[in-house]
């Protein structure tokens, strides 16, 4: 699922933990389902370039998430650098993020 109202996102960022790297942040709450929004930051871009950013981070999702069971709420936002970068660097990267987020909603999971 998706998740798409701003009161949604607003809690995955108040009450959630974050990862990142050099081209996404990941803000996360652990929950029994799993919800995914992407953003990319107002102060980025214009808007069809901030789209653009969303349909990468969403595209890497698509064809990466499946590898990891994760539960929970995930923000994905996507940073400006990713313009500028190879298609396989990047996915190298959130793969990379991917699987530090798996490791800390498993370490969560144990410590409850």
């Amino acid at each position: 699922m998706i998740l798409k109202k701003s009161a949604d996102f607003r809690s995955v960022f108040q009450n959630g933990h974050s990862i990142k790297n050099e081209y996404f942040s990941i803000y996360f709450v652990k929950r029994n389902d799993l919800k995914v929004g992407f953003a990319a930051a107002k102060k980025c871009a214009n808007k069809p370039m901030r789209n653009k950013l969303k349909r990468i981070a969403r595209e890497l999702w698509r064809t990466n998430h499946i590898r990891y069971s994760l539960s929970a709420h995930i923000v994905i936002i996507a940073s400006k650098r990713n313009l500028a970068v190879r298609h396989n660097k990047r996915e190298e990267a959130f793969v990379k993020l991917l699987a530090a987020l798996n490791e800390k909603i498993d370490a969560d999971v144990s410590t409850e």
